[in-house]
């Protein structure tokens, strides 16, 4: 919330901004995604004799418009140099057919050129404009892209993100204090305690097992079986050989036996209480703990078969490695110690994306069930609002970035034109089984306190089911937050902001930034691989030769109804084909999950994961959604957490270089004041000439005019009229409007 007070000024300039591009693309781009290639009219009187009536009937005609069989679509065209070209035969024409994704790409109206401004800030998918305005308008009008993406899509989102960080260091650093405070009250405390251990009796057994579990030799041992057991999981694969599956599941019986004497000897060297308060101790308990269970359910089979994936787990043990790396220590300490500020951050992310998800669900489910033969194939995408998850994954998909394909797909089932009105009723107030046991709770239609009571739900039932009140409660929650956000104790207070640094003394502190932060950035490299390979061997487990799907005469995969596996599928001489991007070994999976976290082909991979069943099974869709958590784990901890990592490491050698940089002003500042002393005293003597004032009265009065600040205001108000005026202009405008 106390970000939100800052952000204010950030998301009007924002809103400003955009405003001027949509204004700017609407000038630029009126009409001009709906120019086609049309055929030229027949002079052979196939079409009759050539009248104003007969040519518009010719060219509104789809059979006449050029058609790219290979595109599947009507190619955009454009007259101006470097756009695309027609046949000989065909004329670019402008004004037939709807734009492009379902005719919401377009700069029309100043509404859809907001829209579509917003698409390309948010550069969600943004070359689906980029590419249908270059090819009707030519390439030149590539320069109106680079504005909006690397001037303003960058820059503002960096803007407001420097804003949320700023507000959230001041708040860290306040919470810091307080925990330092705490810190120091509950030392005092422990010092005032003391406690003797059970296992004090014992020292010489202590002592002679901590000599063998602590020499170095021991330890490096340690250090070779955590690194081989990595090995050893990243090895397994789909379809390997009888041998190498042998030697994986020995080597995991051995490392595992390896890793629980370990825990023992040292639970017995240093006693329970000390082993304990270690931070590296309890996760490798908790690791042992779980590799020992997914030995045990590996061997018991059946459902606790499952479980065997549990001992991935022990890849968690790579991390003690850092210790003998200081700069990937110092990194992974940081990591630590923002976990909980991470998981807070999370929880919060959640609750959101939970909280939109049920509004989109009780708003738009309805649509997406009772319009379902508006979609290609009377199929429903796979992203919508019909329940609780797929509201939820839709949500969060908005989250990560891609929201207008959604967007497109729900204004598809807003169309007034075809909007179903429907009779409904409320629901029974108690299930059915309750009135079985309970009669007399039944609804009686003859008593008048139940026809009363029936009418006031059903009324009660209109007004909660009308969009309108819908859009209330939206309204009043927005207007709510807006409240909130301007409050202000220091409304009053408008500091003006100073430049603190020279250019080229950023330009100095920059440079060197990069110089000093190599070392850190391949330590977050690292790092970051390092939880990719956990989730990449993950992966493994979950989907290894399980992308595979029979493709069919026609290029489409085929039911799984009439293919259920591979065999059916061989035996209809169909092609049984995996996907491009799958996890059959790590490799694979390795470049699955870098297409996950650049979002960037990362929904066809995340289908196929949620349709996948057993190995040589053909997919059914969504059989196994609940895949969608390993993905959102991924998002968490492998992409946004990780990669931040490398902002972290950038912005920690930059306060450093720009505290060095400061030491040398500090230094050089006696020299700087007498310079500057001297400049001022000759200043001083330089008689300041003031403008003289003209002594022809039209030319006076005109100029106390143009200085008044009262012209100022009205040429600020004739400015924004001259702005709203030009957006209110649209494609195909009356002519009295124009």
């Amino acid at each position: 919330m106390e970000s939100l007070k800052n952000l204010k000024d950030v998301l009007i300039l924002v809103i400003l901004v955009l405003s001027v591009l949509a204004t700017l693309g609407l000038q630029l781009y009126m009409g001009v995604l709906t120019q086609k290639c049309v055929r030229h009219f027949p002079l052979d009187g196939s079409w009759g004799n050539l009248t104003e009536e007969n040519w518009e009937s010719f060219v509104s005609s789809e059979e006449n418009w050029y058609f790219d069989v290979d595109r599947n679509e009507y190619p955009l065209c454009g007259n101006s140099s470097g756009a695309g070209m027609c046949l000989s035969d065909h004329t670019c024409l402008q004004g037939y057919g709807q734009n492009p994704n379902y005719g919401y790409t377009n700069f029309d109206k100043f509404g859809w050129a907001l829209l579509t401004s917003f698409q390309l800030m948010t550069q969600d998918y943004w070359e689906s404009v980029y590419q249908p305005v270059l090819n009707s308008a030519g390439p030149w009008h590539i320069l109106f892209f680079i504005v909006a993406i690397f001037f303003i899509s960058i820059n503002f989102l960096n803007l407001i993100l420097a804003s949320v960080t700023k507000c959230y260091s001041e708040l860290l650093k306040c919470n810091e204090e307080e925990e330092a405070e705490r810190q120091a009250v509950s030392k005092r405390a422990d010092k005032d305690t003391t406690t003797k251990s059970a296992w004090d009796c014992c020292p010489t057994i202590q002592k002679f097992v901590a000599l063998f579990i602590f020499n170095p030799f021991i330890q490096l041992f340690i250090v070779v079986c955590i690194i081989l057991n990595t090995v050893f999981m990243a090895l397994d694969h789909h379809n390997m050989t009888i041998d190498l599956e042998k030697i994986l599941v020995y080597g995991n019986y051995f490392f595992v036996l390896i890793f629980v004497i370990e825990t023992i000897l040292k639970i017995i060297a240093l006693n329970p209480k000390c082993y304990f308060q270690n931070n590296w101790n309890r996760l490798d308990f908790i690791v042992i703990a779980l590799a020992l269970f997914a030995l045990f359910a590996a061997n018991a089979g059946g459902l606790l078969g499952g479980f065997i994936i549990l001992r991935i787990f022990t890849l968690l043990r790579l991390f003690k490695l850092v210790k003998f790396l200081p700069t990937l220590n110092f990194l992974l300490s940081v990591m630590s110690k923002s976990l909980s500020a991470v998981a807070n951050l999370t929880l919060v992310t959640f609750v959101t994306v939970f909280i939109f998800a049920l509004l989109g669900m009780h708003s738009f489910g309805i649509n997406y069930i009772d319009n379902y033969d508006r979609f290609p194939g009377y199929e429903l995408p796979r992203w919508n609002f019909t329940d609780l998850m797929h509201s939820f994954m839709l949500i969060f998909r908005v989250f990560c970035g891609e929201w207008v394909e959604s967007m497109w797909d729900e204004l598809e089932l807003e169309d007034p034109d075809n909007m179903t009105n429907k009779d409904k009723h409320p629901p029974p107030c108690f299930p059915e089984s309750c009135y079985k046991k309970l009669p007399k709770g039944r609804i009686n239609k003859k008593s008048s306190f139940w026809r009363t009571w029936s009418y006031l739900r059903r009324k009660i039932f209109d007004l909660v089911e009308s969009k309108y009140f819908e859009g209330a409660v939206i309204t009043i929650i927005i207007f709510s937050s807006l409240a909130l956000t301007l409050e202000d104790i220091f409304i009053t207070m408008r500091p003006q902001l100073q430049n603190i640094l020279h250019h080229l003394d950023a330009v100095f502190i920059i440079t060197n930034t990069l110089t000093q932060s190599k070392s850190g950035i391949c330590s977050a490299l690292f790092l970051c691989l390092l939880i990719w390979l956990f989730f990449a061997i993950l992966g493994v487990q979950l989907f290894a030769g399980k992308f595979f799907k029979c493709i069919d005469d026609n290029y489409t995969v085929a039911s799984f109804e009439i293919i259920p596996d591979f065999y059916s599928c061989m035996f209809n001489n169909f092609t049984w084909e995996n996907s491009p991007m799958n996890f059959d070994h790590v490799g694979n999976a390795y470049l699955s999950l870098f297409e996950v976290a650049i979002f960037k082909g990362w929904i066809q991979i995340m289908n196929d994961a949620i349709d996948s069943r057993e190995i040589d099974n053909q997919p059914i869709r969504e059989v196994n959604i609940y895949m969608y958590l390993y993905f959102i784990a991924f998002i968490i901890f492998g992409s946004f957490f990780t990669m931040n990592l490398f902002i972290g490491v950038i912005l920690h050698n930059y306060k450093e270089q720009e505290a060095k940089v400061r030491g040398w002003l500090a230094w050089n500042k006696g020299t700087q004041n007498r310079l500057h002393n001297a400049m001022n005293l000759k200043a001083s003597k330089t008689p300041l000439k003031a403008i003289p004032k003209p002594k022809w009265k039209p030319q006076l009065k005109v100029l106390e005019m143009v200085t008044n600040k009262k012209f100022e205001m009205v040429m600020l108000v004739v400015i924004g009229l001259n702005i709203l005026t030009m957006a209110t202009d649209h494609y195909q405008a009356k002519e009295g409007f124009i």
